[in-house]
Parts: C-alpha cells; sequence; structure tokens
C-alpha cells in the first residue's frame, strides 16, 4: 500500500490498524493467522516504488526475525 505524503507517525498508525484488524478476525485467529507489516517511508520523496517496496519488505522481514505480528518502520533517503 503506497501512502504518498503521509509521515512516519501516520504510516504506523495505518500498519497498527491493519495489523489490530487481522487481529481481531477470529478465523485468522482460528488458524493461527498474524501479521508482520514493514513500512518504508522516504523523507525526501526520492526513491521510486521499486526501492519503497524494497524497503518496507526489509521492514517486514525485520519483524519477522523479532517474532511476528508486529510493525516495522524504516526510513531510506536512497536506493
Amino acid at each position: 500500500m503506497l501512502l504518498p505524503e503521509t509521515d512516519p507517525a501516520r504510516a504506523q498508525d495505518v500498519a497498527r490498524r491493519i495489523l489490530d484488524a487481522v487481529q481481531a478476525c477470529p478465523e485468522f485467529s482460528a488458524a493461527g493467522v498474524t501479521a508482520s507489516i514493514g513500512v518504508c517511508v522516504d523523507p525526501l520523496a526520492r526513491l521510486d516504488v521499486d526501492a519503497l517496496l524494497a524497503g518496507a519488505d526489509a521492514e517486514m522481514y525485520r519483524v519477522k526475525q523479532g517474532g511476528r505480528n508486529s510493525v516495522a518502520v524504516g526510513s531510506r533517503t536512497s536506493a
């Protein structure tokens, strides 16, 4: 999901709300489904979509390594 012109705190809030919705779904809970969400922020608005997605992917894997079912926010200014 791309959130243009969104500051890091707001992006984290959106990710947290998605995580909360996944956790609140009884079917997901019953199946043991969790969510690991990575957020990448580009404060200088210089990155292309591929670089932003790569940053978000890296943050998601950081969440998975730290125990899953959480949100991680990172910042990049270059690809």
